[in-house]
């Protein structure tokens, strides 16, 4: 993982890579060991959890092949490596 990067992964960022694996919030909550509440809360930003949950959702989407990249300096896209 880029460690410049992990700071600015934002809730968004978890739920697009989520999406562009039709996964649900279940599958992200199984496969990164998180509760359910706590997925709800990293996506959808209020009172987001810290960042060890941030990194552990990270985590899990990094092993189903997505890559979280920096683009021009301040845009981070998600994609499937």
């Amino acid at each position: 993982m880029l460690v410049g990067l992990a700071p600015r992964r934002e809730g968004h960022h978890i739920r697009a890579a989520r999406a562009f694996l039709d996964g649900s919030m279940t599958d992200l909550s199984r496969a990164s060991g998180l509760s359910f509440s706590t997925v709800q809360r990293l996506e959808g930003g209020a009172e987001a959890p810290g960042p060890a949950s941030r990194y552990r959702a990270v985590a899990a989407r990094r092993a189903s092949g997505i890559l979280f990249s920096l683009i021009e300096g301040a845009a981070i896209v998600a994609g499937q490596a």
